[in-house]
């Protein structure tokens, strides 16, 4: 598991342990708008996570798309320098 991966899940589980003792919290009016304010904000963290890593995953791939071709040329060059 990454870092990012790592806190994703951990903003998750705030979220929904914020969410949860907001609705526990149904009498004291102040106590759940703290709840439901802190695990909006989580949902947000979540939602940055989640486009953290989907371009941090894409940058990978379109690195892997045009490293491979010289990769693969490298090895052709030294496969013929041994024959």
């Amino acid at each position: 598991m990454t870092d990012l991966e790592y806190r994703l899940d951990r903003f998750e589980t705030l979220a929904a342990e914020c969410e949860l003792i907001a609705k526990l919290a149904a009498t004291d009016g102040a106590k759940r708008e703290l709840y439901l304010g802190l695990a909006l904000h989580y949902r947000e963290l979540v939602a940055d996570m989640r486009k953290a890593i989907a371009t941090k995953a894409a940058a990978y791939r379109q690195s892997a798309t045009l490293l491979f071709p010289l990769f693969q040329q490298r090895l052709l060059m030294q496969d013929r320098a041994e024959q």
